[in-house]
């Protein structure tokens, strides 16, 4: 259940980016978009090795979900 929970997380973060990204690009554009969700999701990625239960994971999995969002920025280069 709990690997289960991280899950949801990081879809649910991953949708929500998505949705974010759309305006953000249009605002600031891809390179700066891209740059930004970038760093953005490497802090949690370096993090990941400190975590000592399944919340601190989900949690965490949720920042990491921020990166799947990152094809946005690709189809509005095309």
């Amino acid at each position: 259940e709990e690997v289960w929970t991280s899950s949801i997380t990081g879809v649910t973060g991953t949708i929500f980016t998505r949705l974010l990204m759309g305006p953000i690009c249009d605002v600031y554009g891809a390179r700066i978009s891209m740059g930004m969700i970038l760093v953005l999701a490497s802090i949690p990625s370096g993090l990941l090795g400190f975590v000592q239960n399944a919340q601190e994971l989900a949690l965490l999995r949720f920042f990491i979900s921020i990166a799947g969002s990152c094809f946005v920025m690709c189809q509005y280069w095309t």
